[in-house]
């Protein structure tokens, strides 16, 4: 959002990259939604990458207004543990370190840090890098069901 012409009050003359006013304010009000210019738009990955973080705010958004409780908590990270280790295996790390000690934390602070941490999380982008990682991961979750020849097949 830093595309955008702006004037300063000393010599009028423009800056090429600034945020505009009311894209600072509501930027500012409205911390972890996404937002995205609508020229950067046209870009395949950027536009998947926005499309995505709405839904995932979405579906963060139903989950907090339904109700609280460390069993949804869990259940959420659960579901989505291995988008978010695509975009962010750091990140998704110390959620998982936030999951487990959630008993721990008052239960507001909990989710206010997960919120966070999630947004923060699928801001970067996913590359093919971080796929082969989340591949590799869904991989071992298999390898006690499968044969040695099976194993060496698949290369796990």
């Amino acid at each position: 959002m830093d595309r955008v012409k702006v004037y300063n009050d000393v010599n009028g003359i423009p800056s090429p990259r600034g945020v505009g006013l009311f894209a600072r304010a509501f930027m500012d009000h409205f911390l972890l939604l996404p937002v995205e210019e609508g020229g950067r738009l046209n870009d395949p990955v950027i536009r998947e990458n926005f499309i995505e973080r709405i839904f995932f705010y979405h579906s963060w958004q139903k989950l907090i207004s339904d109700r609280r409780k460390i069993s949804e908590l869990v259940d959420f990270h659960t579901r989505h543990k291995l988008l978010i280790l695509s975009h962010s295996p750091i990140i998704y790390r110390e959620m998982g370190r936030l999951v487990a000690r959630a008993k721990e934390i008052v239960l507001n602070e909990s989710f206010e840090l997960y919120q966070t941490l999630l947004m923060e999380a699928l801001r970067l982008k996913a590359t093919v890098k971080k796929h082969i990682n989340v591949l590799e991961h869904m991989a071992g979750n298999y390898k006690k069901m499968l044969s040695p020849n099976e194993k060496k097949s698949c290369w796990i």
